[in-house]
Order: C-alpha cells, then sequence, then structure tokens
C-alpha cells in the first residue's frame, strides 16, 4: 500500500533552532509538534482579527498593563510646540521666545 497523503499537509521549512523551539513547546504542552505550530498560528490569527477593532488608547495601556511595562514618553521641544503639546520643556521654551 502507498502512503495516504492528508488533503491538508503543507510542507514547512524552518531553521533547525525554530524547531526545537516548536518542540519544546509541544512537549511542555503534551502536544504533538504539529499541533502545536497549529495551536500557535490559530491564536496568532484570532488575535490580529480581534485587535483590530479595538481603539489603540485602550489596546496599548492594557497591553502594558499586563506585561507590567510603563512608557515614558518624551516629545522634542519643537514637535510639541508645532503640536500644541504643553510640557514643562516647551513652557520654558515659550518664556524665553
Amino acid at each position: 500500500m502507498s502512503p495516504i497523503k492528508q488533503p491538508n499537509s503543507f510542507p514547512l521549512r524552518m531553521p533547525d533552532e525554530l524547531r526545537v523551539r516548536i518542540e519544546a513547546r509541544a512537549a511542555a504542552s503534551s502536544r504533538s509538534a504539529n499541533a502545536e505550530i497549529v495551536v500557535m498560528l490559530t491564536a496568532m490569527l484570532d488575535a490580529e482579527s480581534n485587535l483590530a477593532g479595538i481603539p489603540t488608547d485602550v489596546l496599548v495601556p492594557a497591553a502594558l498593563e499586563r506585561l507590567g511595562a510603563k512608557v515614558h514618553i518624551v516629545v522634542a521641544p519643537d514637535v510639541a510646540i508645532a503640536a500644541g503639546i504643553k510640557t514643562k520643556q516647551t513652557r520654558k521654551n515659550v518664556n524665553k521666545a
């Protein structure tokens, strides 16, 4: 008998390092490497489509909170003045002008 090829097969070439990482993740999840790849791709595509409708001002703070990260934004004085952003630095520059 000749082996039957699955109709949904997709040959995938990848670096050895990536294969090792996927196999380790699969073992930790008690899945085959193939099943792990399917889970990861599905999660990535679901997240991508789910994130598209979330406003940035909601998404960014939620992501930062989940990561336990903080962001400090520095605006160059000339950009701040042009944008009408009031900062300590731009106030000093405006007062000097």
